[in-house]
């Protein structure tokens, strides 16, 4: 072969070379490309979270974290997160607490991921809550550390979200309006239309609600403790509030293997006393729940559901029900099963006002004469019983 055929040779194969080389250049670039970015820790203490962080040992904010769509915030077992007062989690994206199947280390009752807040040193100012609501008609709290909280929103990634075993202490509540009150509502922790599962939560000096869920909210809590809420201006709440939760009756609130606790406030409009559920136009489900040293149990108001294997010891009426819930003309349930309910001067279930209760194998006693409860207290409502014992009750056994 001739100088020219072997140049031509070698320019092809050059050519092919520098193919080559250039391809694995390219697949190389796309490679690193994919590459994750580096995963934050400790480096949000006020703003907004916009790709994958977490916080671990002690972490101190400074003011509000807000967690964007489609970031995901990581809050490892045993970490310690101090928060100024009236600030406040805003999560829209996802959040994984002490959880190994979102990324967090594992939770558990000795190691929890505790969510402290400072108190005011000066209560005679106004809260950041007062100045937010003060061009609306709404009654708002004034109270300077209103606004304290965590917020879970509806646009949450439920797949990567998870609370467990979180510890929330001196949160005032966050506020929320909510439409069908025509008012604010507040709580420590708010489900903001959002489904996901809460295991081990426990709450101490909560001035409103500990848990507020809201407009087709269906979380599940479970394994955890619960306390009545502690303000003295007013604004005190039970432990639990739920209004327009849950989809239907099969994506439910549900409440289950969890303690409830408050204080012996009297009876009766003037008695100060609240419950420590209050449930309102919702779909709600409770199991294996506990009630004690309380003054009322709880309230369902055009409410289904049911409450199943649980014990209810109260001071005065343990379940009251008003109304019921409607899905178009269909009317439904609420059930009252396999219960242990005892009060001291109340009544151990009432329903009115159109209330539609199936109660079976439930035992019911108490009611004081001097307090004037009874067992089954029914009003302008069907109520079907089966199986119940009722007594001895001290004024009368229906």
């Amino acid at each position: 072969m001739d100088r020219t055929g072997e140049s031509l040779m070698e320019r092809k194969n050059q050519a092919k070379s520098v193919s080559l080389v250039l391809l694995y250049m390219l697949s190389l670039s796309l490679a690193m490309v994919s590459v994750p970015s580096a995963m934050a820790v400790n480096e949000t203490t006020q703003g907004t979270v916009s790709g994958t962080e977490t916080w671990s040992g002690t972490m101190n904010l400074q003011g509000d974290v807000t967690v964007a769509e489609g970031a995901k915030l990581i809050v490892n077992a045993g970490t310690t997160v101090n928060i100024p007062f009236g600030k406040f989690i805003d999560v829209r994206g996802a959040i994984c607490i002490g959880d190994t199947a979102c990324g967090a280390s594992a939770g558990s009752a000795s190691s929890q991921a505790r969510f402290i807040w400072s108190l005011p040193t000066d209560y005679t100012k106004e809260g950041r809550c007062a100045a937010a609501f003060a061009d609306t008609n709404l009654a708002v709290s004034s109270d300077a550390a209103c606004g304290s909280g965590m917020v879970i929103r509806s646009t949450i990634d439920q797949a990567i979200t998870s609370i467990n075993y979180a510890h929330f202490e001196n949160a005032y509540g966050f506020p929320i309006y909510v439409a069908s009150q025509q008012n604010l509502q507040y709580g420590a922790l708010i489900f903001d239309g959002s489904t996901t599962t809460a295991t081990g939560l426990t709450f101490t000096d909560i001035n409103t609600s500990n848990v507020l869920a809201i407009d087709l909210a269906a979380p599940l809590l479970t394994d955890s403790t619960f306390e009545l809420g502690v303000d003295g201006r007013g604004y005190n709440a039970a432990a639990i509030r739920a209004y327009d939760a849950g989809a239907g009756i099969l994506s439910t609130l549900r409440i289950k293997n969890s303690e409830f606790t408050g204080n012996d406030a009297d009876c009766g409009q003037q008695g100060g006393g609240l419950g420590v559920i209050s449930i309102d136009n919702s779909y709600v489900d409770m199991d294996n729940i506990d009630i004690r040293d309380n003054s009322y149990g709880m309230f369902l108001k055009s409410s289904s559901g049911s409450l199943t294997n649980s014990e209810i010891n109260v001071k005065c009426n343990a379940v009251d029900t008003n109304s019921l819930k409607k899905t178009g003309d269909f009317e439904h349930t609420l059930e009252v099963n396999n219960n242990i309910i005892t009060t001291s001067e109340g009544t151990g279930l009432t329903a009115y006002d159109g209330a539609k209760v199936y109660a079976e194998r439930n035992t019911i006693s108490g009611g004081s004469e001097g307090g004037g409860g009874s067992g089954v207290g029914i009003r302008s409502s069907v109520v079907e019983l089966h199986e119940n014992t009722i007594g001895p009750i001290g004024v009368w056994n229906g």
